[in-house]
């Protein structure tokens, strides 16, 4: 089953692994942060569970501080091109490969958006009843 825990920290280690040298924070942000970094929140979620599976549809934003909050477009613009590289397709998750639609990116407040939504199917957590005995059951509506 994919979890929300799995897709952030998935979306996390990727940062990592194409950025080592910038942080991926994982608190909430105010003030007092590392610059540059990076803050990824799942949002916009909505899933719709269905008898034997799960239909699962989410935003995925990734927050970008440059290192200047004066002298940024540049290293916004670098980060927009290199996170729409990373992020291009699709991701894969416990052997699921997820297609990423529509990617955007935005600068408010001197800081990077850049979202994308994915949509995937889980496995439904749903127990299906257990008839034992049908056949009873079936005689037990005839008899009435």
């Amino acid at each position: 089953m994919i979890t929300l825990v799995k897709i952030d920290k998935l979306i996390s280690t990727m940062l990592t692994s194409s950025f080592p040298d910038i942080e991926v924070i994982s608190t909430d942000v105010e003030e007092g942060f590392a610059r540059p970094s990076f803050k990824v929140v799942l949002e916009n979620i909505r899933f719709n569970e269905l008898q034997n599976y799960t239909e699962n549809d989410m935003t995925v934003r990734i927050y970008f501080f440059p290192t200047s909050m004066y002298d940024y477009s540049v290293e916004v613009l670098e980060k927009q091109h290199e996170l729409r590289k990373l992020f291009n397709y699709t991701i894969s998750i416990d052997d699921q490969t997820i297609i990423i639609h529509e990617a955007s990116t935005d600068v408010t407040d001197k800081i990077l958006w850049f979202e994308f939504n994915i949509s995937y199917l889980d496995s439904s957590n749903r127990q299906q009843p257990v008839y034992d005995d049908l056949e009873e059951l079936v005689s037990d509506v005839e008899t009435i």
